[in-house]
């Protein structure tokens, strides 16, 4: 736990506005302490437990937060996964840059996974728990297959 006390002023005013907006309307004091949200449950984002275009809720659990539940599910199923051994390692989120920029004016194109698979023999493989599939999302798969096509990808 971070007692707000100990951080310096600029820090402090930050973490307020994190933590109201993690507790709704509640107003800490200065010598509130800060925590993980609840886990395992869905937690809204500011708008009040309104829920986003594609009809997915933010999530908490073992202090991440995920886009969606199925996210929040798979992540579950890696974990396990990864302490029977079937995996090598998974990460969570990770930036691949598909065309480089040049500059503010011209930025990178990126595509950021939900996972990045490590098996045993060495080979990664690109899992995307979409619930949805939007224009933009199959453009970035056609440059990424064509980019880097020995690694495996499939959707959940």
């Amino acid at each position: 736990m971070i007692n707000l006390s100990d951080l310096p002023p600029a820090y402090q005013a930050q973490a307020l506005k994190k933590y109201k907006g993690l507790q709704g309307s509640s107003s800490p004091s200065q010598s509130a302490t800060l925590t993980d949200p609840p886990q395992g449950g869905a937690k809204a984002g500011a708008a009040g437990g309104k829920e986003n275009k594609y009809n997915s809720r933010k999530t908490w659990r073992w202090g991440l937060c995920f886009d969606s539940q199925k996210e929040a599910d798979f992540f579950d199923e890696l974990r396990l996964r990864h302490r029977a051994g079937q995996i090598s390692g998974y990460l969570f989120h990770g930036k691949i840059i598909l065309a480089e920029g040049a500059g503010q004016d011209k930025r990178a194109l990126t595509y950021e996974p939900d996972f990045i698979i490590l098996h045993p023999d060495g080979h990664y493989e690109i899992v995307d728990t979409k619930g949805m599939e939007t224009r933009q999302f199959k453009d970035k798969m056609k440059i990424l297959r064509e980019k880097y096509p020995q690694i495996g990808i499939h959707l959940e």
